[in-house]
C-alpha cells in the first residue's frame, strides 16, 4: 500500500489494489478509498453486488464427493456461521451474514469448531523511521547520514509468475540511524569497482551504483552515490564504472535497428573525482570514444576513425595528448607505458616508451610482461624470452613459453608442459613436469591435478603436500602486509545418492600448509563486507543451517538463516520482508515487502 500511496507521476494520480489489501493490512497514512459512481467500497456493498468491480473466490470439491465425506463436510462447513467467520477474520467479505447463518451443515451433522491452535497470518512489525512523510524517490544528499546501507523492498513478478527486472524498482536506502532514506525506488543498487589495468585486480571504491529500469524493462539507467551520502550524482547514465580514482559514466550513442548508427554517432561520457565534481567530459576530448583505463596522473583514450579502426592515446589529466596513437595502451605505472605497435608476419609488436615517447627496447619485441616489481620479461623476434630490469638492461636469456607475472617473481610454460619458477632476478626456484597447472592468489603457491587429489607447490618455503581426494585449490584470502596471512581451500564436490544432495568436501590450508579444517557435508565460501572491507567465512551445512567464522576461523555466529554482512549489520530477506540486525541480534531495521506483478 505504499507503493499505491508514493505513486505520483501526476497531480491527480490514483493507485488501486484488493479490498483485502487496503481494509484489513496496514493502511498507508493518508491513504483515502474512493468511491466508484457513488458506491463505497464496504462489507455490505461488496455482499450486495453493489459495488461494481468484483472478484469472487470459489471453493469448490467433485459433485461425486460422498454426502458423509470428509472433503463435502468441510464444503459445507464454511457456510456455517464459524465458517464465514473465519472468512471475515482473514480480511475477506462473507457471502451472508455469519448471526443469520446456521450452525448445522447440510448433513445435519453439528460441527464443533475449536479456534484453540488457528493463528492468524500477521506481518512482523516493520522497524524504521521515515525521514520524510511524502514520496522519496531519490537520494538527496546530505552529510549526517553516517553510513547508509541499501535494503531490499519487494519483488517484481511477470505475469507468468517469473522474477522480473522490468520497471518497479525495489530496492532503496536506509541510515545508521535506521531511517528510512528513500523508498524503495531502484531496481538496483551495487558497490562499484574496477579491474586495475596494470595489476589486473578487481577493486572496490566507496561509493554505489544505482539502477533504475524503464517502462519496457529492457534498458536501465543508472547514476551513483558515495558510501556516505555525502555526494549524489543529479544526472543518469546508461553506464557507470569505477576507476583508479575516479567514476566515468558514459551514455551510448543511439542505435536504430533499421537505419543503424547516424554518421556523427558518438558516446558521450562525463568523468567525475570522488567529491563529485565534474573533471572531464566529452567536450572537453571530442576526439575520444571512450576511456578504456586510468593511473593517478592519466588517462589512455581511444578514438575510433570512420573506418572503424581502433587508436589509443594517453592524456594527461585535462585531456591533452601525450602518447599516441597506437594499437593499444596499458596503464601507465613507474614512468613507463606499454604499447602495441601493429603487426609484421603474423606478429603483434610491442615496446615500452616514457612519457617523451622514448623506447624502452631498440628492436621490437613479439611480448611484453611487466612484472610486479616494475621489471619485464620481454619475447624477442626470434622467440626467445628475456629478463630486462625496468630500465631495459636484459640480464637473463629464458627459455621460450609464455610467461606468467606471480608475487613471487614469474612462471615460464613451455608447450610440453614442463614450468620453471623464476623470482624477480632470474633465478630458478622450481620446475617440474605438470599436466595442468595453476596459480592459487599469491604467497608463491601453485598446483596441479595429479591422479586422484592435487599436488601442492610452495615455491617460496620449499614445502610440498598431496591432498587425495581434492580436485580444486583457491587462496581464502590475502591480507596486504601480512607476509603470512595466507588461507587456501581444497575442495571437491560430490553427489550423496542416499540423501539425493551434492555436497563440497573442504580442507582449509594455513600458511604452513597444515590442514586446520577438514569439512564435508558442506559448502564453505568467503564473503567480503564491502563497506569495511572484513572478510569471514560462511559453512552452510543445510537450508537452514549456517556457521560463521573469522580469518581466524573462530565461530561467531550460527544461525537458521542465510545473513550478508554490510558495514557490520547482518541482512538477510525472508518471505515478508528485509531484515538487518546489529551482531548481538538486535533488529536495526526492517522493511516489509510490497511485491508486485506486470498484469
Amino acid at each position: 500500500m505504499e507503493a499505491v500511496k508514493s505513486y505520483d507521476n501526476s497531480a491527480n494520480a490514483i493507485g488501486y489494489s484488493v479490498y483485502y489489501y487496503a481494509n484489513d493490512m496496514r493502511k498507508a497514512r493518508g491513504l483515502k478509498i474512493l468511491s466508484v459512481d457513488g458506491v463505497e467500497p464496504n462489507a455490505d456493498t461488496i455482499r450486495a453486488k453493489k459495488y461494481p468491480h468484483l472478484n469472487a473466490y470459489y471453493c469448490v470439491i467433485g459433485e461425486e464427493e460422498p454426502e458423509d465425506s470428509p472433503v463435502r463436510k468441510m464444503y459445507e462447513w464454511f457456510m456455517t456461521k464459524e465458517g464465514q467467520e473465519l472468512v471475515l477474520s482473514e480480511g475477506y467479505i462473507a457471502t451472508g451474514e455469519p448471526e443469520k447463518l446456521s450452525e448445522t451443515i447440510k448433513s445435519g451433522e453439528t460441527v464443533k469448531t475449536d479456534y484453540t491452535y488457528y493463528v492468524k497470518n500477521t506481518l512482523p512489525e516493520d522497524k524504521f523511521t521515515r525521514l520524510e512523510e511524502g514520496p522519496m524517490n531519490s537520494l538527496k544528499a546530505r552529510d549526517d547520514y553516517g553510513t547508509l546501507y541499501p535494503y531490499v523492498g519487494g519483488y517484481l513478478f511477470s505475469d507468468d509468475g517469473s522474477y522480473s527486472y522490468q520497471a518497479g524498482s525495489m530496492n532503496g536506502f536506509y541510515d545508521a540511524k535506521g531511517r528510512l532514506v528513500t523508498d524503495p525506488v531502484y531496481s538496483g543498487i551495487d558497490i562499484i569497482g574496477y579491474n586495475d589495468s596494470v595489476t589486473f585486480e578487481y577493486k572496490t571504491i566507496p561509493f554505489y551504483r544505482m539502477s533504475t529500469a524503464d517502462e519496457s524493462g529492457e534498458k536501465f539507467k543508472s547514476t551513483f552515490a558515495s558510501i556516505d551520502g555525502k555526494v549524489v550524482c543529479d544526472k543518469t547514465y546508461d553506464y557507470v564504472m569505477g576507476l583508479k580514482n575516479r567514476i566515468f559514466c558514459i551514455n551510448y550513442a543511439l542505435f536504430d535497428e533499421e537505419e543503424g548508427y547516424a554518421e556523427d554517432a558518438r558516446d558521450t561520457f562525463d568523468i567525475y573525482d570522488f567529491d563529485g565534481n565534474l573533471v572531464l567530459n566529452s567536450e572537453d576530448v571530442p576526439w575520444a570514444s571512450s576511456l578504456y583505463n586510468v593511473g593517478d596522473d592519466y588517462y589512455v583514450f581511444q578514438e575510433v576513425d570512420k573506418d572503424f579502426y581502433y587508436h589509443y592515446y594517453l592524456t594527461d589529466l585535462a585531456g591533452k595528448k601525450i602518447l599516441g596513437p597506437y594499437e593499444y595502451i596499458d596503464g601507465y605505472q613507474d614512468g613507463r607505458a606499454v604499447v602495441e605497435l601493429g603487426y609484421k608476419n603474423g606478429d603483434i609488436l610491442f615496446n615500452v616508451v616514457d612519457l617523451m615517447d622514448n623506447r624502452l627496447f631498440q628492436e621490437t619485441k613479439t611480448s611484453v610482461t611487466r612484472l610486479k616489481d616494475g621489471s619485464f620479461v620481454v619475447r624477442n623476434m626470434s622467440g626467445q624470452n628475456e629478463l630486462a630490469t625496468k630500465n631495459g638492461k636484459v640480464i637473463k636469456l629464458l627459455d621460450d613459453g609464455f610467461i606468467t607475472a606471480t608475487d613471487f617473481g614469474f612462471i615460464n610454460q613451455k608447450q610440453d608442459s614442463f614450468i620453471k619458477c623464476y623470482n624477480f632476478e632470474g633465478e630458478l626456484l622450481f620446475e617440474d613436469y605438470f599436466d595442468s597447472w595453476y596459480t592459487a592468489g599469491e604467497k608463491g603457491i601453485i598446483y596441479s591435478r595429479k591422479g586422484a587429489g592435487i599436488y601442492i607447490v610452495d615455491i617460496m618455503n620449499d614445502k610440498q603436500l598431496y591432498i587425495e581426494g581434492a580436485e580444486d585449490l583457491s587462496p581464502f584470502y590475502n591480507m596486504d602486509g601480512m607476509e603470512d596471512g595466507r588461507i587456501l581451500r581444497a575442495s571437491n564436490y560430490y553427489y550423496d545418492e542416499a540423501k539425493g544432495k551434492s555436497y563440497m568436501h573442504n580442507w582449509i590450508l594455513n600458511e604452513n600448509l597444515d590442514i586446520i579444517k577438514d569439512i564435508k557435508d558442506c559448502y564453505i565460501y568467503m564473503n567480503t563486507d564491502h563497506i569495511t572491507g572484513e572478510k569471514y567465512y560462511v559453512i552452510e551445512k543445510d537450508v537452514n543451517d549456517y556457521e560463521y567464522y573469522d580469518l581466524d576461523f573462530k565461530q561467531f555466529g550460527k544461525y537458521s538463516t542465510y545473513y550478508r554482512i554490510v558495514g557490520g549489520q547482518y541482512m538477510t530477506d525472508d518471505e515478508y520482508g528485509f531484515t538487518a540486525r546489529d551482531k548481538d541480534g538486535n533488529i536495526v531495521f526492517r522493511y516489509n515487502f510490497v511485491n508486485s506483478y506486470d498484469d
